[in-house]
Formats: structure tokens, C-alpha cells, sequence
């Protein structure tokens, strides 16, 4: 049986240092079901019609609004605790610009789990990252940093897409048939 539990990579950032312990998973792997909200909207612009009873509704545009997640993550163990460590430093690192000679923006993630109809290789552009480091819990050394045995952390993400892969690949039907979910296609 396929592993559909939720993973999110970059490789941009490589696995090295800190984010070692990602690499034995492809990215930092959710060990409990997160809670994921993603919001699909068409959009239409009312018209009036002189002498009529009702208004006209024209499309304007097609989009997927941003993603939200947020998922429990326990350490009861050294090797758990420096995954989770990892995990705190992967979001951080996704929110940060390549600074300096290149100034290329934050590098790209993807989201892939629940399945091939959910994410499948999904890109996303991290937005912003939210930890709780609770005051009610046990601590453990997360190799050099103390992390807790239970938290929650959350990530808010916008899907990418390029203009050209939208221009020239997207086509409703393959769409509706599942055949894009692959092909980055939210």
C-alpha cells in the first residue's frame, strides 16, 4: 500500500547540517494527519442589464487560494528530536530569499501525499511558518537545541505555477480526468 502521508521537500535547500535527518524521509514527513485547508474559487463579476430582473454573473478567473496546514509532531527520543529540529529549521529556511549574489526568492517546495488525486509533487511557495513551543510539556535535546516532546506547527503556502506551463499545458478535460494532478497542477 502507498505512504499518503504528507510530505513536503525542497531541493533547493539540500539535506545537510541541520536538515539531515530530512533526508531519510524525502523532506519532512508528517507523522500524524495534519489538518490542511485549500480553498478553489471561480470567480464572477455581477453585471446590470437596463430593464431587467436580474443580474448577469461574467467569469473573470480561476484561482487556488492559499494553503494551510497544521500538524502535531512528538519527540520522545534523541533521533526524534533532531528530526523535529530539523523539521523547525526546514520551514524557517523556506521563508528566506537566496540573499546576496543571486537574490532569487525563497526557493520552491512541494507537497505530495494523501494520495494521487490530492498532492502529487504539488509546488508551493512557503509563506509563512508558526511554531508553539508550550510551556506544559517535557523538553529533549534536539542536537544542540531543546525541542519539545509534543508541539504543533503550522505553514501557510500559495500554490506555483508557471504562466507557460499554464499557457501551454492546461487543458480542462486531462484536468478534470486527473491526468494534470502530476504535472504540477493544483
Amino acid at each position: 500500500m502507498e505512504d499518503w502521508r504528507l510530505i513536503v521537500d525542497s531541493p533547493g535547500l539540500g539535506y545537510g547540517g541541520v536538515l539531515s535527518p530530512l533526508g531519510s524521509t524525502g523532506g519532512v514527513l508528517f507523522p500524524y494527519t495534519p489538518q490542511i485547508q485549500v480553498s478553489y474559487t471561480a470567480q464572477y463579476d455581477p453585471g446590470s442589464l437596463v430593464h431587467s430582473n436580474y443580474k448577469v454573473h461574467m467569469y473573470v478567473a480561476s484561482s487556488v487560494e492559499n494553503i494551510q496546514v497544521t500538524g502535531d509532531f512528538t519527540a520522545q527520543d534523541s533521533d526524534e528530536a533532531a528530526y523535529l529540529m530539523a523539521v523547525i529549521h526546514f520551514f524557517k529556511s523556506a521563508t528566506k530569499m537566496f540573499y546576496g549574489g543571486s537574490g532569487a526568492p525563497p526557493p520552491l517546495c512541494f507537497m505530495t501525499g494523501m494520495g494521487t488525486y490530492q498532492f502529487n509533487r504539488s509546488p508551493i511557495a512557503v509563506t509563512s511558518f508558526n511554531l508553539n513551543l508550550p510551556s506544559d510539556v517535557d523538553y529533549i535535546d534536539g542536537g544542540g537545541s531543546m525541542v519539545p516532546t509534543k508541539m504543533q506547527i503550522a505553514f501557510s503556502a500559495i500554490p506555483i505555477i508557471s504562466r507557460k506551463k499554464v499557457s501551454n499545458e492546461f487543458n480542462l478535460q486531462a484536468y478534470a480526468s486527473g491526468a494534470l494532478i502530476g504535472a504540477g497542477f493544483w
